[in-house]
């Protein structure tokens, strides 16, 4: 996986801006797949985690 930090934009505007620096990421989806898979386990251990406590708390 190959990530490009982007040059800066001049800002015109004299008010405080909340943008970040841009990124590009050049990938292949081979890639991305683990890291989507364990944030989707992680998600849904979070989940199971949380029914688990609400079904502990109503009975």
């Amino acid at each position: 996986m190959k990530v490009i930090h982007r040059q800066n934009q001049p800002i015109r505007s004299t008010e405080p801006s909340d943008k970040v620096a841009r990124l590009s990421c050049v990938c292949r989806i081979s890639e991305l797949m683990p890291l989507v898979r364990q944030m989707h386990d992680d998600a849904r251990a979070r989940a199971m985690a949380r029914m688990s406590e609400d079904t502990q708390q109503a009975a």
